[in-house]
C-alpha cells in the first residue's frame, strides 16, 4: 500500500521531471538554430560537415547556458527524489505513476509556455488515459494489500483456533 510519503514524493518527481524538461528543450534550440546556421554556412562555404566530436562539443557548450542548466539540475534533483522513492516504496506503482505523472505534467508545462500542439484533442485525451491508468493501478494495488492483510488475519485466526 502506498503510504502518504511515497503519495508525496511520487507527486514531487513526477512535477519536477514534467515540468523541467520543456524548460530544457525551450533553452536548448535557441542554440540549436545557432549551430544549424553556422553548420549551413560552413558547408556552403566548402568546409567539410561536423565530426562527430564537434558535435558532443556543441551539446555540452549548451550546459554553460542557465537556461539549459538551472533546469537540469531540477530535473537531476527530481531524480535523486526518485531513488529515494524506489528505495522505500512498491515498485509496481511508483515508476509508472512518476512517468504518467511527468508526461502530464510536461503537457501542461509546454502549454503554459505556449508551445504549439499539433494535435491538441489528442494530447488531452493522452494526458487524461495515463492518469486513468495509474489511477486505475493504484485502486488494484490498494485491492491487493487488502487482499493480503484478509488472508493474513484468517491464517491467524486458524492457527489460534488449532
Amino acid at each position: 500500500m502506498i503510504n502518504s510519503k511515497d503519495c508525496i514524493s511520487i507527486i514531487i518527481v513526477g512535477t519536477i521531471w514534467g515540468c523541467t524538461n520543456p524548460f530544457m528543450k525551450k533553452g536548448s534550440e535557441d542554440e540549436e538554430a545557432k549551430n544549424i546556421r553556422t553548420n549551413n554556412q560552413s558547408i556552403e562555404k566548402g568546409k567539410e560537415s561536423v565530426s562527430f566530436l564537434q558535435g558532443i562539443i556543441q551539446s555540452l557548450s549548451n550546459f554553460r547556458r542557465c537556461s539549459v542548466f538551472v533546469p537540469y539540475l531540477l530535473n537531476q534533483s527530481g531524480s535523486l527524489f526518485y531513488y529515494k522513492l524506489l528505495a522505500t516504496s512498491d515498485l509496481s506503482n511508483a515508476i509508472p505513476t512518476c512517468n504518467a505523472l511527468a508526461m502530464v505534467f510536461s503537457f501542461l508545462t509546454s502549454f503554459l509556455l505556449g508551445e504549439r500542439l499539433d494535435k491538441p484533442i489528442q494530447a488531452v485525451l493522452g494526458s487524461l488515459l495515463v492518469t486513468g491508468g495509474v489511477i486505475v493501478c493504484m485502486f488494484a494495488a490498494a485491492e491487493d494489500d487488502a487482499n493480503a492483510d484478509a488472508a493474513q488475519l484468517l491464517a491467524k485466526n486458524g492457527e489460534e483456533e488449532l
